[in-house]
This record gives structure tokens, C-alpha cells and sequence, in this order.
């Protein structure tokens, strides 16, 4: 079994939604339970994506019309938000089939560039359970995440996509800070992976990673420029823009920058990072402190 942090300390598991969100006061915020769940527009779309990429790989539907996989993953969605007391937001319902029609037509890119891969690929699952216990200061740290695609490429190699549905393109100096993908390369190369009904393998191999960036399966939406190379309006993105590497050659940052996170949360140390759309955004923000109704908000 694994064993749980001391009670002094509020995370008894870390995810990577606690590595990655900018403001900290929002990970505690969470962790106590105060927030107001919603299904964002943004959600929605992240989470359509990742239901049909996964109907995707696992029915091994290459072929097929990706337009059912698109609703049967909507099905799924409002499910599982209503499960979870997630309310849609009006935005959301209102744009929802647009939406949908949107995840559609970027799947059937997706599986147009890299249906020759999988289909010489061995899949070992989609959103996989993950976990990792690592020893910070003499006692045990939990990490758990999910791995959005794990599969054996033709050559053997162990690798780990993860897809992103976010506005941004990352940058080298982004990729090669990201502490969510450092702690993902952790949990599959030294930890455990969730392959089957509670069956937990070690692979004690370090997997080849890659940040799909969804939003650059679609064509350019105008004339762009990059380097030497214009595109006209409509032209596919190079795959390597769709397709970025994220390169873990010194494991030894990723655990000093985890275990940092790991003594603020044990010293109870979660201070505020505001920013102008990310505090109107938060789930938290009611339960926030702020200049106006003070501390007691969180009370």
C-alpha cells in the first residue's frame, strides 16, 4: 500500500492540476473543497476531445467516421458532469453543437496524419492511471496524474502523448520547465502505470513524450509567416508544430522542483498569484480572500 503524508499536511496527493496552476491560493482553495464547479466552454472542449481521442485509439477506428465518436464522447461528457454536480455554463450549451462539429473535423485530421503510426503501434491504453511515491525530506510524497496515451511505437520505443487543447503553442523554454511532463516522465519511468482492472505495471523505462497541440490539427485560419516559409490561408501546419518533443535529460531539477512544492504544502504555504482573467475564472474566486471582505472568506 501506499502510505499518506502526516496530517500537518493538507495534500495527501499530488496531481499535476497542483504542479501546473499558476495561483497557489486556488490549489489549497481546492483541496479544502471550496469552489463552485462549472462546465466551462473550455472544459468542455478539452474533455470532448480527450473522450473521442480515446474512443479513437481504443476501437483501434481508424477508418471510421469520426462524427459518432463526437457524439457518443458528448454523451459521456454531460454524463459525467452531472455526475460530478458540474453545471454547463449558458456559453457552453449555447455553443456546444458548434463545438462538437469543430472536435470532429480536427479528429479526422488527427487521424489522417497519424493513422500510419498507429497502425503499427502497439497501444497500451489512454487515460492511464499514474503514481509515483517519491521521499522528500524523509518522508513519502504521493504524485498521481493520468496519461492521456501510452503505446509502443513500431521500434519498440515507450511513448507518452499528451493532448492539449489550450489556446497557447508552448515554447522550448516552457516545455523544458513544465513540471506536470517532468513528473509524468517520473511516474512512467520510476512508478506505476494502471494498465487493466487495479493492474499496476512498472516499466522502469523512460517514455519518448510528445505535446500534441490539438488546436494545430486545423488548417491556418490566414496567411502566416514562419521562417523562410509562408502559408496561405487554409494550408496544413507542418506536423511539428502539432507534434513537440519534451525533453527530460536531467531528472535531478524535476525532483528538486517537486520537492519544493511539496515544503510549501506541508508549511502551509499557498499564497495568492492573481492575474486579470485567471482570478475572474477560477472556481474559487468566491472563496478567496480579497481587499474588500478580507480573510473571511475563507472561513
Amino acid at each position: 500500500g501506499f502510505e499518506s503524508f502526516p496530517e500537518r499536511s493538507m495534500i495527501q496527493e499530488f496531481h499535476t492540476t497542483d504542479l501546473t496552476e499558476p495561483c497557489l491560493k486556488s490549489v489549497q482553495l481546492r483541496h479544502e473543497g471550496k469552489r463552485i464547479a462549472r462546465m466551462t466552454s473550455a472544459l468542455y472542449r478539452g474533455c470532448l476531445w480527450h473522450e473521442a481521442g480515446r474512443l479513437l485509439h481504443e476501437r483501434d477506428a481508424w477508418e471510421n467516421d469520426p462524427v459518432p465518436l463526437v457524439v457518443e464522447s458528448n454523451d459521456l461528457v454531460l454524463a459525467r458532469a452531472k455526475e460530478e454536480d458540474r453545471p454547463i455554463s449558458e456559453a457552453c450549451e449555447r455553443n456546444r453543437h458548434e463545438t462538437m462539429a469543430e472536435v470532429g473535423k480536427l479528429l479526422a485530421r488527427y487521424t489522417m496524419l497519424f493513422s500510419g503510426i498507429f497502425r503499427r503501434a502497439k497501444l497500451i491504453g489512454c487515460e492511464l492511471p499514474v503514481r509515483l511515491t517519491m521521499d522528500v525530506d524523509g518522508e513519502p510524497a504521493e504524485f498521481a496524474t493520468h496519461a492521456d496515451l501510452l503505446f509502443r511505437g513500431h521500434d519498440g520505443a515507450l511513448c507518452l502523448w499528451d493532448w492539449k487543447t489550450g489556446e497557447d503553442s508552448p515554447t522550448w523554454e516552457y516545455l523544458t520547465r513544465n513540471l506536470q511532463f517532468g513528473m509524468m516522465h517520473m511516474g512512467v519511468a520510476h512508478g506505476e502505470v494502471c494498465v487493466g482492472d487495479d493492474h499496476w505495471v512498472r516499466f522502469n523505462e523512460a517514455p519518448m513524450m510528445k505535446w500534441v497541440h490539438v488546436n494545430y490539427l486545423a488548417p491556418y485560419g490566414r496567411t502566416t509567416t514562419v521562417g523562410d516559409v509562408t502559408f496561405k490561408k487554409g494550408d496544413a501546419r507542418p506536423i511539428e508544430s502539432v507534434l513537440r518533443d519534451i525533453p527530460v535529460n536531467d531528472e535531478g531539477v524535476i525532483v528538486d522542483e517537486f520537492s519544493t512544492r511539496v515544503r510549501m504544502a506541508r508549511a502551509g504555504h499557498f499564497p495568492m498569484i492573481p492575474s486579470e482573467t485567471g482570478c475572474h475564472l477560477c472556481e474559487s474566486n468566491q472563496f478567496c480572500p480579497n481587499f474588500q471582505r478580507g480573510n473571511h472568506a475563507n472561513e
